[in-house]
């Protein structure tokens, strides 16, 4: 048996307030209106939910059970109501971000921060990995969103690339290098250099630069982890050329950085599931992770002055 939204209605707003022309007032419908919704519910359900007496409007015993089943169904249809508001909203879901490891220290952290600070009901689950792993991720359904390397095109993702930026040169604050506004790739002649990884596009163009200018420099120490590469720099085991994210974030004691010439790009891009229908949610934190990038970018491109990261 199903019955018109509209009955329930009539009849829940009756038992409130007492009658009928109450009851049309709130539902901005005629009393025989109001009547005639009462009268079909009544037809429908098989008995009766009111009783004249003394020209009052009384209701039936049964109109007393009956009331309790619509109040909870109400409450629920409320509950179903506001919460579809929050999803609207986008003040209600869960974010699952895969990111490559050297954002997931620093900045990445301020910006999820400054994200889920108005939106208390939204989850987050933050995945680190390679570029691989982030776009294996989003074709198996295990991630919503993705930062990754920049990259033309990846199977089964959108890319969108994202503000370029400049790699950066860390060294401890009392170094030879903080001397420097810059620090061009000749000055590292004969430095201890902590590299990335071998596979890391940074690696390869700082590796690159090197070999342009004929400058040798020695390796002892090789990581693909940005904040520890920060760490050693800090224990004093060399310099280091990386990302610009990290070091700003760190806020360590002794830690300094410089610009490095010639400038060596850090491309990233931002992957979206190509074969899948995203939330508002992730739509609108998609467009908050570009404009956050976008206004660091710019921060960087004005910075010149203070490199410290404290």
């Amino acid at each position: 048996m199903t019955f018109h939204p509209r009955q329930l209605e009539a009849f829940r707003l009756v038992m409130l307030k007492g009658s009928m022309t109450a009851a049309a007032a709130d539902m901005h419908i005629s009393q025989p209106a109001v009547s005639r919704l009462v009268t079909d519910l009544e037809t429908d359900i098989g008995f009766r939910l009111f009783e004249r007496i003394n020209n009052k409007l009384i209701p039936t015993a049964e109109a007393r059970q009956l009331q309790e089943y619509v109040e909870r169904w109400y409450v629920g249809m409320e509950h179903i109501a506001r919460a579809s508001d929050r999803i609207r909203d986008t003040n209600q879901g869960h974010i699952t971000l895969a990111a490559m490891s050297g954002l997931s220290v620093g900045l990445l952290n301020h910006v999820i921060s400054r994200f889920l600070e108005p939106r208390p009901e939204v989850t987050f689950r933050l995945e680190v990995g390679s570029s691989e792993t982030t776009v294996r991720m989003l074709n198996t359904f295990q991630a919503d969103i993705g930062l990754v390397q920049w990259r033309p095109s990846t199977d089964g993702v959108n890319i969108v690339k994202l503000p370029t930026l400049e790699a950066i040169c860390i060294m401890p604050e009392t170094h030879r290098l903080t001397n420097h506004t810059y620090v061009r790739v000749e000055d590292l002649e004969g430095e201890h250099l902590i590299s990335m990884a071998p596979d890391s596009s940074l690696r390869l163009r700082t590796d690159a630069a090197l070999l342009h200018a004929g400058v040798t420099v020695k390796r002892r120490i090789e990581s693909s982890i940005a904040a520890s590469i920060c760490e050693l720099v800090l224990l004093g085991f060399g310099v280091a050329i990386t990302n610009p994210f990290t070091v700003q974030y760190m806020h360590a004691k002794g830690l300094t950085w410089r610009p490095f010439k010639p400038a060596l790009p850090y491309e990233i891009a931002m992957a979206l599931p190509r074969h899948r229908t995203r939330s508002k949610l992730i739509d609108s934190f998609a467009e908050h992770l570009k404009s956050e990038l976008s206004r660091f970018a710019h921060g960087q491109a004005k910075s010149g002055g203070d490199h410290n990261s404290d």
